[in-house]
């Protein structure tokens, strides 16, 4: 029985195979483009992997994950604070693409049974959830303009020249602008 761990990133894909009887692990690493998501497909095909895990974070996964998902291949996503805790239990300290792998393969070895397979949500929910991680990407950038403008503020009061400062509130105004126009949006 194998077990298959991938982490993905823009430029490459590392592959992790976990030999449960050998408990030889086989790496492999592919370019993330069309033609080199269709090389672990085939390998896969013939490896049959009881689970195959894919962590789930960034956006490059997405094309790989319904290419195996339409391949009928059992993959499940991991959730990105728990492979962290994992990864902390068992006690890996350097964190690479391919060791990320090899964890991953790792998990899915010890939660087999409880990852259940993919399935993707609607494309309605799924275009929700990207309006709502840019609200709070937007949210994150007006706490941090804010700081600035009151770090600013705070120079000119000791008697410091700001030349930012008109900058930042004009930067602020935009952000503001655009958080009422994707909450009008949700």
């Amino acid at each position: 029985m194998t077990h298959a761990g991938i982490d993905v990133n823009k430029d490459k894909l590392d592959l992790a195979i976990l030999s449960l009887a050998s408990g030889k692990v086989a790496l492999h690493r592919f370019p993330n483009t069309e033609g080199g998501r269709s090389a672990p497909l085939r390998l896969l095909a013939t490896r049959r992997p009881r689970r195959l895990v894919l962590e789930a974070s960034g956006v490059y996964r997405f094309s790989l994950l319904r290419q195996f998902m339409a391949a009928g291949l059992p993959v499940a996503l991991a959730n990105p604070y728990q492979v962290a805790a994992f990864r902390k239990a068992s006690g890996a300290r350097n964190k690479t693409d391919r060791k990320d792998a090899v964890l991953l393969a790792r998990y899915a070895s010890v939660y087999q049974d409880l990852l259940a397979p993919h399935t993707p949500p609607p494309k309605a929910v799924a275009e929700l959830k990207e309006v709502l991680i840019y609200r709070e990407q937007l949210s994150a950038r007006l706490r941090q303009v804010n700081n600035q403008i009151e770090a600013a503020r705070w120079k000119q009061t000791q008697g410091y020249a700001s030349r930012t400062l008109a900058w930042l509130q004009e930067e602020e105004e935009q952000i503001q602008s655009r958080i009422k126009a994707v909450e009008s949006e949700i």
